[in-house]
C-alpha cells in the first residue's frame, strides 16, 4: 500500500488528483475544491483530466453546490464515454445519482445507479464498489418511501461491506437504522445508530459529517419512540456538528432543521417550528429541485 506523504509542493495534475483525493478522504472541502479544480486545468485530455473532473465533481457535491457537481460529472462522462473508460463512467454514473437524489430528481437517480450497476455486473470482481451501489440504492428507495426495497439493499450493503469496507459498513448501519425506525422497529434501529455514531467516530474522529448525520438520525429514532428530550439533543448535536463539518448554508442541514421544526410543533412551540422551517428554506433555495419534496415541506411550514 502506497504510504508516501502527499506533498502540496506537487503541482502536477498527478500530484494534484492526489492532494484533492487525500482531502475529500478527510471531508476538507476547501482543499478538495482548490486541488481539484487546478487538476482540471493541469491534466491533459484523456483519463487524468477526466479523473481530475470527477474529483472536482465530488467536492462540489460534498460542499453542498449540486447542480456544479453535475454540470462536471457530465462533462467527465461525455469524456469517459469517448474513451471507453468504464471504471471512470461507473464512478460517474453513481455519482450523477447520488446528486439527482439529493435535487429530487429521483427517475435520473435510479436510472444512472442502474447504469453504474451494470457496468459494475459486467466487469465482476469490486465488493466495495457493489456494497456501496446497494446502499445507494437502499437510500434511494428510502427517499421514495419503498421501506421494504430499502432495507433489502442496505442488507444487500451491510453483508458486503462488513467483509470489505469497514467505514461502508458504519454508513450502512446508519442507514438501516433509519429504515427500521421508520417501520417501527425502534429498539433494533437506535442500536444500530448508536453503533454507528461510535464507530464513526472511532474511524473518521468526533469531528467527521459521518458521525453528525448518525447521530440526526438517531435523534429522529428517538424522536419516533416519543423520547423527545433524547431525541432534541442527538439532533442539536447533530446540527452543530453539520454546520462545523459543512457551514451554516449547506442543503444537508435541511433534513435535521425540518426534525427540530417538527419536535418544536409537538412540543407546541409554533414560532420554534416556522423559524427552523424557515431556515431550512433558505439552505434549500437554489440548490435543489422547485419542486423538491424537502423544500416543499419547509416553504408549507414556514407559513404563518
Amino acid at each position: 500500500m502506497h504510504t508516501d506523504p502527499i506533498s502540496p509542493a506537487d503541482d502536477t495534475a498527478a500530484g494534484l488528483i492526489a492532494r484533492a483525493d487525500d482531502a475529500l478522504r478527510r471531508a476538507d472541502v476547501a482543499t478538495a475544491l482548490a486541488a481539484a479544480s487546478a487538476a482540471v486545468t493541469a491534466a491533459q485530455p484523456g483519463r487524468e483530466r477526466t479523473v481530475a473532473r470527477r474529483l472536482h465533481g465530488d467536492a462540489l457535491q460534498l460542499g453542498g453546490d449540486r447542480l456544479a457537481a453535475r454540470a462536471e460529472y457530465d462533462l467527465a462522462l461525455a469524456e469517459a464515454m469517448a474513451t471507453g473508460d468504464d471504471s471512470e463512467a461507473m464512478l460517474l454514473h453513481n455519482g450523477i445519482g447520488v446528486t439527482a437524489k439529493f435535487t429530487g430528481e429521483v427517475y435520473l437517480a435510479a436510472t444512472h445507479y442502474g447504469h453504474a450497476l451494470a457496468i459494475l455486473q459486467a466487469r465482476g470482481g469490486d465488493d466495495a464498489m457493489l456494497g456501496g451501489l446497494h446502499h445507494n440504492l437502499g437510500g434511494l428507495a428510502h427517499t421514495r418511501g419503498d421501506l421494504t426495497e430499502a432495507e433489502r439493499h442496505t442488507r444487500a450493503a451491510l453483508e458486503l461491506s462488513q467483509r470489505v469496507n469497514p467505514a461502508g459498513a458504519c454508513a450502512d448501519r446508519g442507514q438501516l437504522g433509519s429504515i427500521l425506525s421508520e417501520l417501527g422497529r425502534h429498539d433494533e434501529a437506535m442500536s444500530l445508530l448508536r453503533q454507528a455514531a461510535e464507530e464513526f467516530a472511532a474511524v473518521l474522529g468526533p469531528d467527521h459529517v459521518e458521525v453528525a448525520i448518525a447521530r440526526t438520525t438517531l435523534g429522529a429514532a428517538l424522536h419516533r419512540a416519543g423520547r423527545l428530550d433524547e431525541a432534541a439533543l442527538a439532533y442539536t448535536e447533530g446540527l452543530v456538528a453539520r454546520e462545523r463539518a459543512l457551514g451554516a448554508d449547506h442543503p444537508e442541514l435541511a433534513a435535521t432543521l425540518l426534525n427540530l421544526g417538527q419536535l418544536a410543533a409537538d412540543q407546541g412551540d409554533t414560532a420554534t417550528a416556522r423559524a427552523y422551517a424557515g431556515r431550512a428554506v433558505q439552505v434549500l433555495q437554489g440548490k435543489v429541485v422547485a419542486d423538491h419534496p424537502f423544500l416543499r415541506l419547509a416553504q408549507e411550514r414556514a407559513r404563518p
